[in-house]
């Protein structure tokens, strides 16, 4: 699970030639990412029961709206 997340992450920023920007939870980063109920690293047969929390685009949450 871990080398698809990587893939999916990393690869991308990298076919993009975005790696200085995209890919990574870092400083200075752009963010996109969600924040799920649970942990599908360790439960990967659980990923379609998995429900979405949060969403964040570009450093600002957008799901919930922000307060």
């Amino acid at each position: 699970m871990r080398q698809s997340f990587d893939l999916y992450t990393l690869g991308g920023a990298y076919a993009a030639m975005h790696e200085h920007l995209l890919g990574r939870l870092l400083p200075g980063y752009q963010a996109d990412f969600v924040v799920l109920d649970s942990d599908v690293c360790t439960s990967p047969t659980d990923l379609l029961g998995v429900k979405v929390l949060e969403v964040w685009v570009a450093g600002r949450r957008r799901l919930p709206a922000e307060d």
